[in-house]
């Protein structure tokens, strides 16, 4: 039997960079239209996670907010990589986009809903 195609959830440990063993389990939709992955702030400071910057983004509405953005280490199924996340409003549905997924060389199949390793390509 064929699952609809859809949105589906994963988990993935988050780390700061400088501290790799002081992860946090996150699960999240997967979302390769979404761009950065969006992390409620009070699990990223949990995890020493702090901002360093603050971005504009467009949401779906078209309406434009400021979020502050941290860097971290995702892991996920054995694989590592540092990624931009976004701190997100406490009590926001953890988002995992594209940056995310592309930093860690997966890529989506969405008809078993689940992450696979990528193709990568240099050129």
């Amino acid at each position: 039997m064929i699952k609809p195609m859809g949105t589906f959830t994963a988990k993935f440990k988050i780390a700061p960079l400088a501290k790799p063993d002081s992860q946090v389990e996150v699960e999240g939709h997967v979302d390769t239209g979404a761009a950065y992955p969006f992390v409620p702030e009070s699990v990223l400071r949990s995890v020493g996670i702090v901002p360093t910057s603050e971005k504009t983004f467009v949401l779906a509405d078209g309406t434009r907010r400021i979020f502050p953005v941290g860097e971290v280490r995702f892991t996920y199924d054995g694989g590592s990589a540092p990624c931009l996340v976004v701190f997100a409003p406490d009590g926001t549905e953890p988002l995992f986009g594209a940056l995310a997924l592309e930093s860690l060389g997966l890529d989506v199949d969405p008809v078993a809903r689940t992450l696979k390793p990528a193709t990568l390509y240099l050129a």
